[in-house]
């Protein structure tokens, strides 16, 4: 990251913690390559498999980022994929936001 970079302050990118969720997005990578998708087009297809009440809102600067990300909307995962990607979003490392963030979400 460059420095003033935002996410020098965000905890899941400290050292310690961009290790730990470094090795999940190898998991996702696995399932990517079995699809014959990207990583990001199965993180999408994950979301949409969590149910009609959640969507996912992808941010994208480019064209072939926006194509690519509906693109996944025809990535349908496998129960075994699902599982998989389940047990990989359950470590990972760090708050997503600073602890000031933390405060002001609603739980």
């Amino acid at each position: 990251m460059a420095p003033g970079d935002f996410r020098h302050n965000v905890p899941r990118f400290s050292e310690e913690n961009a290790q730990v969720n470094a090795s999940i997005l190898e998991g996702i990578r696995t399932v990517a390559r079995l699809h014959g998708a990207t990583p990001a087009q199965v993180a999408l297809a994950w979301v949409l498999a969590q149910g009609r009440d959640l969507v996912p809102i992808p941010g994208t600067r480019r064209r072939t980022r926006l194509d690519e990300n509906l693109d996944a909307l025809a990535l349908v995962l496998s129960a075994e994929d699902l599982a998989a990607l389940d047990c990989l979003a359950g470590k990972v490392a760090g708050d997503r936001y600073t602890p000031a963030l933390m405060e002001r979400i609603e739980r």
